[in-house]
């Protein structure tokens, strides 16, 4: 496929822009996609600053830099070697280095929420629930029909389980 900004060169940059008018493909070489700013073999950061000067987004403010260079109790330190695995030396570490550390994993995972696969469950909590919804429409059934004692029942049966 050829550039779509000078039709000459094979395009090896393929990014889509969302819009309001929908989603747009650009098809780019990288002499093309560097003159509009799209940097090749660039870290994510760059690429996410390169990104949002595209489309014309702030960057969020910098994260607080953290109060010490290491850990007074332990001396765990934020300032190893990239791809090094870094493993906490005491609880401390979670507090001192908070604010990096969030930086850090929305950068890496793209937010702080886990989005993954949950453990399945042995099912008691939706039995529950489905009890809770059928003793809910009896107790409507008996004060429709005005059978107080047998609402109160259900009530209290009601109660029991929440």
């Amino acid at each position: 496929m050829l550039c779509g900004r000078c039709g000459e060169k094979n395009a090896s940059i393929h990014v889509i822009e969302v819009g309001s008018g929908g989603p747009r493909s650009l098809h780019l070489c990288s002499s093309c996609a560097a003159e509009i700013g799209l940097m090749v073999g660039i870290d994510a950061d760059k690429l996410e600053e390169s990104l949002r000067a595209l489309i014309g987004e702030e960057p969020p403010p910098e994260a607080e830099q953290p109060a010490f260079e290491s850990c007074p109790d332990c001396g765990f330190s934020l300032s190893g070697e990239e791809g090094s695995p870094a493993l906490f030396g005491c609880e401390k570490d979670f507090v001192l280095f908070r604010f990096p550390i969030q930086s850090l994993l929305h950068r890496r995972h793209g937010g702080k929420a886990h989005k993954g696969k949950r453990p399945a469950s042995d099912g008691s909590a939706a039995r529950k629930q489905q009890a809770l919804r059928a003793l809910e429409k009896r107790l409507e059934e008996a004060v429709r029909a005005e059978n107080f004692e047998l609402a109160a029942e259900i009530r209290d049966r009601i109660r029991e389980l929440t």
